[in-house]
């Protein structure tokens, strides 16, 4: 996801849309990066739910407001503000899967029985 796609992505209403934003001076980012790619692979196969990252220094993005690094924005179809996750909550692959599992009803269906 870059700079020229991100708005598109992420208020796209047919998708729910997780995104790590990050840079990379941050340990915690590059922590959680392959975290969260290894969660994108994971549910690729759902379509209407979409993870991706995003390179906050390498890229501009008018009205994004990023404080923290990382941090993670939830966008689900019918909440395009985006809910900011708690870096405490989701800090891996596993607490990843479980808050997604939680979270999205399509992830839910496909992986939690």
């Amino acid at each position: 996801m870059v700079g020229k796609n991100h708005e598109k992505i992420v208020k796209d209403t047919s998708k729910d849309v997780l995104v790590l934003y990050y840079a990379d001076f941050s340990e915690e980012s590059i922590h959680l990066q392959p975290h969260i790619k290894q969660l994108a692979e994971h549910a690729e196969s759902i379509e209407d739910l979409l993870i991706g990252q995003y390179d906050v220094q390498n890229n501009e993005n008018e009205g994004l407001e990023i404080y923290q690094y990382p941090t993670l924005i939830y966008y689900a179809k019918d909440n395009k503000e985006g809910v900011v996750l708690n870096n405490e909550e989701v800090h891996d692959f596993d607490t990843a899967r479980v808050w997604l599992g939680n979270s999205n009803s399509a992830y839910a269906a496909h992986f939690v029985h």
